[in-house]
């Protein structure tokens, strides 16, 4: 999906383009291109500093704690980032003692030492429901939010009020599917609603005749098993 939607944005810079200059180019994508622009500031890092960082599952490299935690229901994530969130953070934990501890100074030195604080997080959480670590966190000012099963995140009130997802007839199912729609907003071009996936061959008539190919051509293909 971050390949074709590049390419989309590569197609609309080319199409301005040749209303400025008359002439026309061609656009290429590529999957390795995009995890490669996804993951610029890690390879920046690299290539300038050598970190040489590994996996560390979902906790940040760069501050903390910044990870998911589990509580009694479900998980949240965090996202701590700043000495003035490390400062609410530790005072909700009651570790004002890390605020003059050179492991978590900075940002940098938070995600080093970012095992320690997820820890101490972990431990929080575990102890108390999804809504009450999330109310805490939201008085005490620091970020976070909960982590949504896929069926929560359709009956989210939020995604239904902004009509994220739209209900289109699936292949192989006798209910409808529900399909995200593109996610931007234009005011005099709306995008059109998305449509259910295509069983095998279902445009094929519609392409080929696109490009010249009459009934009888299609007939013919069709019955030496071309299409």
């Amino acid at each position: 999906f971050g390949t074709a939607l590049h390419a989309a944005f590569g197609v609309a810079m080319a199409l301005i383009e040749k209303q400025r200059s008359g002439r026309g180019q061609e656009v290429v994508g590529a999957l390795l291109a995009t995890a490669t622009a996804f993951n610029g500031f890690l390879l920046t890092e690299q290539s300038a500093l050598e970190p040489d960082r590994g996996p560390i599952g979902n906790r940040a490299f760069n501050s903390g704690p910044t990870d998911l935690f589990e509580t009694r229901d479900g998980f949240i994530v965090v996202h701590t980032v700043g000495n003035p969130l490390f400062k609410r953070w530790a005072g909700l934990m009651g570790e004002p003692e890390w605020l003059e501890d050179e492991r978590f100074a900075t940002d940098d030195a938070r995600g080093d030492n970012g095992a320690v604080l997820s820890e101490r997080m972990a431990a929080w959480c575990a102890g108390r429901t999804r809504d009450e670590a999330l109310e805490a966190l939201a008085a005490a000012h620091v970020p976070a939010g909960p982590v949504l099963k896929p069926q929560e995140a359709l009956d989210h009130p939020q995604v239904r009020a902004l009509g994220l997802l739209h209900p289109v007839a699936w292949p192989g199912t006798d209910r409808p599917a529900m399909v995200a729609q593109a996610p931007i907003w234009l005011s005099e071009t709306p995008a059109l609603p998305p449509t259910g996936q295509a069983e095998t061959g279902q445009h094929t008539d519609a392409v080929l005749g696109a490009i010249g190919y009459g009934a009888q051509e299609l007939a013919a293909l069709r019955e030496a098993g071309a299409i």
